[in-house]
Parts: structure tokens; C-alpha cells; sequence
């Protein structure tokens, strides 16, 4: 039994219906949170292995899911956070025993068929997308206005989608900033047409409100989307014009890591050290927040909660379920060495 368990015999030994134990193990459907913890706990002591790719087929479908990327796949590889969302999707893949169809799109190298390859081939059910598709608006435009397959959008707002919550996180960043004894601080934010940076300008900007701050609007950097290096340069050129005087910041938040570390650059440029004298908070992954020193104090996307939450949406989706359109998934705030 342990090596063939189904969810009927799942529901037998949790005393529910086939339905809740569906909806606890596929995160869909109203079903308590002790309900579904016990029932996740008698599927493991079950050894249940879903077979999500089975199910499909046996609905005539190709069992195969499409990621989209939006950027091509060099830069894909040293993107912060399309690293992390492939890499928990294969994991998801190798778990559920799901066949990804991984699709990079770029103008560069698509700038007149942005359609993605998988869905010319018919090779899956539906799609995600992996964060903004400001860089390829033709993508955008082709989702919204195909209806054969269903497909799910990370950190982009889109009719189905998945989203970061800097709410929280931004709240206690500015409340451990004012604890702290800081009073001048400063915000740098990327691209507001990125709905990651934008967001975050917003939150930063509420959390001070909360907070009774006034971030001055001469302290606050707003950056449009350029290439690194071209970006690099921005960011310390504004930092370093910020930092003269004696009123400079003595704190930052910012929507990128890389704006961070020119922050960061431009305070030793100064003469100022960070932590001691300046202190960044920067937004982005553990990697990138550890590669160099200090290793900044970072506000960090919960990636593996996003592609779980973005990959139950699809499936209930092509289940035919009448799923949400909005999901939130917090943010936090990780504390490192660039804070004093």
C-alpha cells in the first residue's frame, strides 16, 4: 500500500473527502491549515508520490509545463533572480515527476516572433512567466491575446499571477533603521516600469509614512533600465553626489544589489566605511548579497514559495478550478553585515 497509495486511500485514513486531500496537497481549494498539515503528514508517512504527469495524460494532455523566460539564456544564467526560480522549478520537476519546457525570449534575438517554441510545438498545457516582461512587450502582448493555453506570471501583474509582498519586510527595515538612531535616510530604485522596483519605491515610501519619516525628495534615486555597466556608473555618480556634505544619508534602501554596492563604493570613495558610517539595505538574493563585503542586509523574494504557489495556480488552471487571480507571497528581511 505504502508503494501504490492513492489520495482515496489518503482520504480514508484522514477521515476527509478525496476533494480536501486534492486541495491540501495541491494548495488549491479552502481546507484548514491543521487539516492540511494532517493530511500532508499522513501522505508522507504513506509515501504518496504524485504522478501529476500521468494525471495529464490520462486527460489527453502532454504533461509538459512551459517556463517562460523573458531574456536570453546568457543572461538568464547571471540573472539574480531568474537563477533562483529555475532552479526550484527543476526541483519541482524532479519532486512531481513534471516535465518543465524551459523557453527563452528576447528581443535581441526574437524581435519579431516572440511566440515561445513549446507553444508552437504544442509540447505543454500552459505556462509561467518568470518575472518582468518589460524587456520583450511583445511577449506580453501575445499571451493576452492567445486563449489556448492558460499560463501564470511571476512578479508581473497579469490577469493570473504570483507577486512578492515587500510590505512587511520594507516595514521592518525602516523600523530597524529608525531604532538604530538614523534619520537621514535615502532610497535607490531601479526602473518603475519593472514592478519589482516599483513596488518596492512604494513600500519603502509607506513604511517611512508608518514610521513618521519624510524621505526628502533630493534622497531619493530613481533609476531608468540601462546596461550594467552604463547602470554601475549612474548609481555611483549619484551616490557620490549625495554623500557631499555634512547631511549626507546615513542610510539607504535600495531595490537592487547592485545599486547597493555602488553605494557602497562611492562612501570609500568618500572616505566613509560601511557599516560604521553608512549603512545599506539592499533587495535581492542570498548570493548576491554575500559576494562581497560587507554582505549586505537584504530584503530577499521567497523564490520557492513563489514557483510553488505559481505552479499550483497553473495546475488548478488546467484542472479547469476557478483559481484566484492575485497571490502574495511575503517578502524578508535578512540581516548580514551592512547594517549599524
Amino acid at each position: 500500500m505504502a508503494e501504490n497509495a492513492t489520495i482515496i486511500d489518503i482520504a480514508r485514513k484522514a477521515g476527509v473527502s478525496t476533494r480536501a486531500v486534492s486541495s491540501a496537497l495541491n494548495g488549491t481549494g479552502r481546507v484548514s491549515d491543521t487539516t492540511r498539515n494532517a493530511i500532508r503528514k499522513i501522505a508522507v508517512e504513506m509515501s504518496y508520490q504524485p504522478r501529476l504527469a500521468a494525471q495529464l495524460m490520462r486527460a489527453r494532455s502532454t504533461g509538459g509545463i512551459g517556463v517562460i523566460i523573458p531574456a536570453d539564456q546568457a543572461e538568464a544564467s547571471e540573472s539574480g533572480a531568474h537563477g533562483p526560480l529555475m532552479t526550484n522549478f527543476l526541483a519541482i520537476g524532479e519532486a512531481e515527476s513534471v516535465r518543465f519546457h524551459f523557453d527563452f525570449v528576447s528581443m535581441a534575438h526574437t524581435p519579431t516572433d516572440c511566440i515561445p517554441q513549446s507553444f508552437k510545438g504544442a509540447y505543454v498545457d500552459g505556462a509561467i512567466v518568470t518575472d518582468s516582461m518589460s524587456p520583450v512587450p511583445a511577449l506580453r502582448e501575445y499571451l493576452m491575446s492567445q486563449d489556448r493555453y492558460p499560463w501564470v506570471c511571476i512578479n508581473e501583474e497579469a490577469p493570473h499571477c504570483v507577486m512578492s509582498d515587500f510590505t512587511n519586510a520594507a516595514n521592518e527595515a525602516i523600523g530597524m533603521l529608525v531604532d538604530l538612531g538614523h534619520r537621514r535616510i535615502a532610497t535607490a530604485t531601479g526602473p518603475p516600469d519593472f514592478r519589482q522596483h516599483n513596488e518596492a519605491r512604494l513600500s519603502f515610501e509607506r513604511a517611512a509614512r508608518a514610521h513618521n519619516m519624510e524621505i526628502a525628495p533630493h534622497r531619493r534615486g530613481l533609476f531608468p533600465y540601462s546596461q550594467r555597466r552604463i547602470g554601475m556608473s549612474q548609481y555611483v555618480e549619484w551616490a557620490t553626489e549625495i554623500l557631499a556634505g555634512d547631511d549626507y544619508p546615513t542610510a539607504f534602501l535600495c531595490s537592487d544589489m547592485r545599486i547597493g554596492r555602488a553605494i557602497i563604493y562611492a562612501a570609500l570613495s568618500r572616505g566613509l566605511q560601511s557599516p560604521k558610517d553608512v549603512t545599506v539595505v539592499g533587495m535581492g538574493t542570498a548570493g548576491d548579497a554575500e559576494k562581497g563585503y560587507p554582505c549586505m542586509t537584504a530584503i530577499e523574494p521567497d523564490f520557492r514559495a513563489l514557483v510553488e504557489r505559481s505552479y499550483a495556480m497553473l495546475r488548478g488552471m488546467i484542472a479547469g478550478e476557478n483559481v484566484r487571480g492575485v497571490d502574495l507571497v511575503p517578502a524578508k528581511l535578512v540581516h548580514r553585515d551592512s547594517v549599524a
